[in-house]
């Protein structure tokens, strides 16, 4: 049985991709905090879209123009893991519970 070695330039570039794990998850959880001093939660489904595609389409914007702006995919990151925590389980307009397939309840 052959044992397998990571080289230093592989542990090297696994610690480099876990330290950006980490700040990515750290700018959008600040996203997230920033936005609800600022803003109140979403009221509903049809807002939090809204806001998404507002803040993709700024992200998209950037794109097009070759200055990516990766703080707006954060925020659309933030946007949307909002609308899951404010949203989920909430009841559509007839009373109705909306189904969420991720979640096993």
């Amino acid at each position: 049985m052959t044992k397998s070695f990571k080289s230093s330039a592989d542990e090297t570039a696994e610690y480099n991709a876990a330290l950006r794990r980490k700040a990515v998850f750290r700018l959008v959880k600040e996203e997230i905090a920033a936005a609800r001093v600022k803003h109140q939660p979403f009221n509903s489904w049809h807002e939090a879209h809204s806001v998404i595609q507002e803040e993709f389409e700024e992200f998209w914007d950037s794109v097009k123009e070759d200055e990516t702006d990766i703080a707006e995919l954060v925020s659309v990151a933030a946007m949307a893991i909002l609308a899951i925590m404010e949203l989920e389980g909430q009841t559509d307009q007839y009373g109705k519970r909306i189904k969420t397939e991720w979640r096993n309840t």
